[in-house]
């Protein structure tokens, strides 16, 4: 004697265990699908996290070496001349023009001191080796922008007829032009221009 509840369940029980392993090979296709989506975000975490660390051992260079001392040394240099400075820039009887040579010569005069000539050189250094980290992707745009752009933007916009003589006396127009465009990107400002 046959048991006919057994027979009328089989159509079930294939299309269950059908059903079944299709259930497990869409689960295992779920799985790889998650890790082939997760795993260049995580990347992607991975990378920003490193640009960001590398962006943060650059500022803590800065702080803590001599490019602060050479930063200081510059702001003392241009403070203990800010009152031929101001009388420089307060002479109405020069034009523009009179106005940016004498601005230019002042600014080179200060630059024959050996000592501020290598300070401001290893400023444009270490600024254009953290702008090529950023321009590599390898550090971070925005903190390095948001720890430098006043300070390094004030240092060219104060010290550019250092970076033109460099440029004119090296027969290189494109000389610290990295930092410029970087630095002071939105300006839209070009830094030499009084031949000099």
């Amino acid at each position: 004697i046959r048991d006919r509840t057994t027979e009328t369940n089989r159509p079930a029980r294939k299309y269950f265990r059908g059903s079944l392993r299709r259930f497990k090979n869409l689960l295992g296709l779920g799985a790889m699908l998650c890790v082939v989506i997760l795993t260049p975000l995580e990347y992607y975490d991975v990378k920003q996290g490193n640009r960001v660390q590398r962006t943060l051992q650059y500022v803590e260079r800065y702080g803590d070496g001599e490019y602060a001392k050479s930063a200081l040394l510059l702001d003392a240099a241009i403070d203990n001349q800010y009152a031929a400075l101001q009388q420089l820039l307060m002479d109405p009887k020069l034009t523009a023009d009179e106005l940016e040579i004498k601005y230019t010569r002042f600014i080179l005069q200060m630059f024959e001191d050996t000592e501020l000539r290598n300070a401001m050189s290893q400023l444009l250094r270490f600024h254009e080796e953290l702008v090529q980290c950023v321009i590599n992707e390898l550090c971070d745009q925005e903190i390095t922008l948001n720890f430098f752009s006043n300070s390094t933007g004030d240092l060219l916009r104060t010290y550019y007829p250092f970076i033109c003589e460099r440029r004119s006396r090296w027969k290189d127009p494109s000389a610290y032009q990295v930092i410029e465009n970087f630095y002071l990107e939105q300006s839209n400002s070009e830094l030499c221009k009084v031949e000099i």
